[in-house]
């Protein structure tokens, strides 16, 4: 395949997966497609006029990165602690647990050869029956889980590697003419990836988190926190009392005054 059609490839991915998925509705009467808007499209235009504004306000202002990265931190911290890993590690072998043929995933079609090309990509490549537990530990405990999808003209998907979810970005609503558009910046190596080049999955839930997902830790964050402020106190205090060896019940306070 020449380089030619190979950039022709990648810029029909891009096209088709820029916008994600098709919605349909209807407006005062008109239904509209809003998948891949174009300039002359008349829900793109409707979005700009009454939405875009009050949308692009909400998506540049609502989310801090330095939180959203204070919080992977302290998804780090708190899986430290064995109650909450035990917890992980149950959500992760509930969700893929294989049935009793060990299998994890099956697909169905009615179609065979659509059949045998999903199965070839799930088992063969992507390898789902070993990268599939550690894939859903890690969306469980950050709520993201960001894998950079390796395509080939030639062959197809090849493989899919896991990005670490503070080293990447999601941005939406960046261009004015295609309000749907949405792609990744991948800040280590400063590179900005199309939608098709991301498998973005987002446990969604939580509305002040977008465009990203809640974590299922966060209930309880605030309430490790404490802990942790506590058996530090608690650490500090026994540092730092006076030595109480030798003294009984009913001379405690005399002891103390001797110290």
């Amino acid at each position: 395949m020449s380089k030619k059609e190979k950039k022709s490839l990648f810029q029909r991915l891009t096209k088709l997966f820029k916008t994600g998925s098709v919605v349909r509705r209807k407006v005062r009467g008109l239904d509209t497609t809003l998948a891949a808007p174009d300039k002359t499209s008349s829900g793109t235009l409707l979005f700009q006029k009454t939405m875009s504004p009050t949308y692009s306000a909400i998506t540049s202002t609502a989310y801090n990165i330095a939180e959203r990265l204070q919080r992977y931190n302290d998804f780090n911290a708190m899986e430290m602690t064995p109650e909450l890993s035990a917890a992980l590690d149950l959500y992760a072998d509930e969700t893929v647990a294989s049935d009793d043929k060990g299998q994890v995933l099956h697909v169905y079609s009615n179609n065979e050869k659509i059949r045998e090309t999903l199965v070839h990509l799930f088992d063969d490549v992507l390898n789902v029956e070993f990268n599939l537990r550690s894939w859903t530990r890690n969306l469980v405990k950050y709520g993201d889980l960001f894998l950079y999808v390796d395509v080939s003209p030639e062959y197809g998907v090849q493989h899919a590697f896991p990005i670490p979810v503070n080293e990447i970005e999601r941005e939406e609503n960046y261009d004015r003419d295609d309000p749907f558009a949405i792609r990744f910046k991948w800040v280590t190596g400063n590179k900005v990836l199309q939608n098709w080049e991301i498998a973005h999955f987002r446990l969604l839930g939580n509305d002040m988190f977008l465009p990203y997902g809640s974590s299922v830790l966060e209930p309880a964050r605030r309430i490790w926190r404490q802990l942790i402020l506590i058996e530090d106190a608690m650490l500090v205090y026994r540092v730092s009392a006076p030595p109480e060896v030798g003294c009984s019940t009913s001379t405690l306070r005399t002891c103390r005054r001797r110290t």
